[in-house]
């Protein structure tokens, strides 16, 4: 192969180029980006034929940037296969979709996406709208794999399409830092993601960059979430969790309105947690505690199986502040990766996971606690918001007030928003230190983007005929809500640490 063009020494004009020396007649001469050149002439130097050979052609240079290449046909690459260019409609600016879910082509024909689409039309009157992966890269990038492409895309679905505009994005595939076509971990990388710098580790995952569609900040824009599946097989189960949780509220076990707080490694953690109770959760809600440094006599002391009763027994939502890892909570083993499994829960938490790398999905498989506790089929977790880089003692704190008060105060109830939110009130105080860049490129949120965790939607005004009685007594309950159209009540009875006596029983 040989590359070549004009003197630069020489204006542009019509140019005989001769190149000598090449061991065969078997030549084609390229223009680069135009085409093959058929005007060549090929001919022996040697009087009796053979090799050495030279090529003789014209061509008229208009400029310095005009190139060639003359190559034999045994060094031509060949493409190793070739794939239909099926038409899309993404640069349609007759679109609306108030939901976008973005995967491989073969994900999106799964039997289990028309339902759950269908499900959201008609349970959010959202309308979805499902983009293979390789149409976003045929028509953003020339059909070249990139991140990149997949921003570019959401900003011109934002600008272009009809109005409301898209405001849930919803990436149903994993995604692996070795994005190499020879990588041996190849079918984990599903949907690319953007690795971004983040203090004290260096490149971390960020899918909220996808999300920064408008200007040239790092707020988002967007509510996105990943569902961190790898092969097709997970694809309905992980589904119809979703669909599970916005349609059997299962009001008889009483987990709406529970609350989980998990402390693990000092007890710092434990303190912040009772200092986010104290100002944000109202009284009305039942709030357990898990405080693994506890002495183990203490009321709120507990260990992995209880933690895990807890969760089995059902509660809306979790916060843990403490210590972690990728696959752990806390110095103490308090949750590890092979715990998930063995849950037995089917009413769904939304979990805060304020700690270092909990959310570090770009290894290969199952590798942090929130793809563990999203893709387990059937239990675990609805959704899960957590760090995939660094976590910070007193910053973790900051941010959680801003989670706290967005759910207990202002009664937002899409985490997923409330989250991004939470992150842009952190950054705004804070004016993007370097703990508030971690925050919003690595903390990423796991599970469907549209879902609204189900606490209860209002207070009922409750009396009792008496408010002191002991053990023994009969107590009557008096519910006075003329509009309410409640046809039976569950009710449970806590001391004064918020413990149900014997829950279990």
């Amino acid at each position: 192969i040989l590359e070549f063009n004009k003197p630069s020494f020489l204006d542009p004009q019509l140019f005989q180029f001769e190149i000598n020396g090449f061991q065969s007649s078997d030549i084609d001469i390229y223009k680069i980006g135009v085409s093959k050149l058929e005007n060549v002439s090929i001919e022996s130097t040697m009087p009796a034929g053979g090799s050495p050979f030279i090529v003789t052609f014209q061509d008229e240079v208009i400029d310095d940037s005009t190139k060639y290449i003359a190559v034999s046909s045994e060094k031509k690459l060949v493409p190793k296969f070739v794939k239909p260019d099926i038409p899309s409609d993404l640069h349609d600016t007759n679109n609306q979709a108030d939901y976008i879910l973005i995967s491989i082509r073969d994900f999106i024909n799964d039997e289990s996406i028309p339902e759950f689409i269908s499900h959201w039309q008609n349970y959010g009157n959202l309308t979805v709208k499902p983009v293979a992966l390789e149409d976003i890269f045929d028509e953003f990038s020339y059909g070249i794999r990139s991140a990149q492409a997949i921003q570019d895309f959401l900003k011109y679905a934002y600008n272009n399409w009809q109005e409301p505009a898209v405001k849930y994005v919803l990436f149903l595939g994993d995604a692996c830092y070795d994005e190499r076509d020879s990588s041996p971990d190849k079918k984990f990388s599903i949907i690319p993601t953007k690795m971004s710098w983040t203090y004290h580790i260096g490149a971390t995952v960020d899918d909220n960059w996808f999300a920064c569609i408008v200007g040239d900040d790092e707020l988002p824009d967007l509510t996105i979430g990943r569902i961190p599946v790898w092969e097709k097989e997970q694809i309905a189960p992980v589904l119809e969790k979703t669909i599970h949780y916005n349609t059997e509220p299962n009001f008889n076990d009483v987990w709406r309105n529970h609350c989980m707080l998990i402390a693990g490694g000092s007890g710092t953690f434990e303190e912040q947690n009772e200092r986010l109770k104290k100002e944000y959760i109202p009284d009305e809600f039942r709030v357990s505690r898990i405080y693994a440094q506890r002495p183990h006599d203490d009321p709120y002391w507990g260990g992995t199986t209880d933690l895990k009763d807890y969760i089995d027994d059902g509660t809306a939502f979790i916060q843990f502040m403490g210590h972690g890892g990728g696959q752990i909570w806390s110095d103490l083993n308090l949750l590890n990766l092979a715990d998930i499994s063995t849950l037995f829960n089917d009413n769904y938490p939304i979990i805060s996971s304020l700690t270092c790398y909990t959310s570090n999905f770009e290894y290969p498989g199952c590798s942090c606690l929130g793809e563990a506790f999203i893709i387990e089929p059937k239990k675990g977790a609805i959704g899960f918001f957590g760090g995939a880089g660094k976590g910070f003692l007193t910053q973790d704190e900051v941010l959680a007030k801003y989670i706290f008060n967005n759910i207990f105060n202002r009664e937002m109830r899409n985490f997923a928003e409330l989250s991004n939110l939470s992150k842009i009130e952190y950054c705004i105080k804070y004016t993007f230190d370097d703990v508030a860049k971690t925050f919003i490129r690595s903390f990423n949120y796991m599970g469907d983007p549209a879902i609204n965790i189900v606490l209860p939607k209002k207070s009922l005004n409750v009396e009792l005929d008496s408010y002191e009685f002991i053990i023994g007594d009969t107590v009557q309950i008096f519910i006075n809500n003329p509009d309410s159209t409640l046809d039976r009540v569950a009710y449970y009875i806590t001391d004064e640490q918020d413990l149900i006596p014997d829950p279990y029983h």
